[in-house]
């Protein structure tokens, strides 16, 4: 429940899925769930969330596919922002689905060893599952409840919609590119490798990229890194958990706010030999922070992209 002192209306909820009710499309799939065609809303991982925690403001749920739980981040930015809340429990959550297994089989999407991003012998994605939440508040609001520890800040968003395809990314990535210029210049950080913020107070130290294993993703993704941010290290999250679909922005943006927290890049998971189409670099062993903040990209079928800023927690 909401802590004392703590207005239950003004705490608000922006979770995110993919599939939303897994068990539901199965029983389907395999003709144990009722032949009613009922259409199941994903909203309910956000409500059963706001009554778990007591939050009576806004409870919303995002589910515009891989993108979603960037989308919810962002949203919940704009709930501070806005005045809508003081605090909001973001993030996302996706567990493993056989029929999403399915259908990305039969687009030939999907690695049968495992998930390999920006390589040479990358043959699609492999699934992952679980659920990363971040609690996301004003600085006034954890200024005046005496908050000791804080992980990062939120600094910057950047949507966009390329509507090129149902599936595919558009090749010349000029809307996801679009994305990351508009977070970086929302967050006042220059775009190229360890440029300095306009305010002068740090520079861009690492990027976590969609980077899905599949063919055309990682290409269009990595040629736009390389030349937006060239040089610019990268960890891959996928690579060590999956593709955790809805929840994958959130997954990465959690991971973000503990490498600026831990002022530490981790090594990245060995993938094999990279594709030379993929100029990233993705350091084989761990590094410090050389900036001060992180570049999260998110995006999903239909064309969605995010790319988020996360920047070092403010004295």
């Amino acid at each position: 429940a909401t802590g004392a002192g703590l207005d239950p209306r003004r705490v608000a909820v922006a979770l995110s899925t993919g599939m939303g009710d897994t068990d539901l499309h199965e029983g389907w799939w395999t003709g144990e769930a009722p032949a009613s065609g009922r259409w199941a809303p994903a909203f309910p991982l956000a409500s059963v969330v706001g009554g778990w925690f007591g939050a009576q403001g806004v409870n919303t749920c995002v589910s515009n596919a891989c993108a979603a739980s960037g989308y919810a981040l962002s949203t919940a930015a704009d709930l501070i922002r806005s005045g809508e809340a003081d605090v909001v429990i973001a993030g996302g959550a996706e567990a493993y689905s056989r029929v999403a297994l399915a259908c990305f089989n039969r687009l030939g999407a999907i690695d049968p060893e495992r998930c390999r991003p920006f390589a040479a012998e990358r043959r699609g994605t492999v699934f992952g599952e679980g659920a990363a939440v971040l609690v996301l508040e004003s600085a006034s609001h954890a200024r005046a409840r005496g908050a000791r520890t804080v992980y990062g800040r939120l600094a910057g968003a950047g949507w966009s919609c390329d509507a090129y395809h149902a599936t595919a990314p558009e090749p010349s990535g000029e809307q996801i590119e679009r994305a990351m210029r508009v977070a970086l210049r929302e967050a006042g950080v220059g775009a190229a490798a360890g440029a300095g913020a306009e305010s002068g107070s740090g520079g861009l130290g690492f990027v976590i990229p969609h980077g899905t294993g599949t063919a055309l993703n990682d290409v269009v993704e990595s040629q736009v890194l390389d030349a937006l941010t060239p040089r610019t290290p990268l960890y891959s999250v996928k690579a060590l958990i999956g593709h955790t679909g809805g929840a994958a922005g959130a997954f990465a943006a959690l991971a973000a706010s503990l490498v600026l927290h831990h002022k530490t890049l981790p090594p990245n998971v060995p993938i094999g030999t990279p594709d030379p189409e993929c100029a990233v670099p993705l350091a084989s062993g761990s590094a410090p922070m050389t900036g001060a903040y992180g570049l999260v990209n998110a995006y999903a079928f239909g064309g969605n992209n995010i790319s988020l800023v996360f920047g070092e927690a403010a004295a």
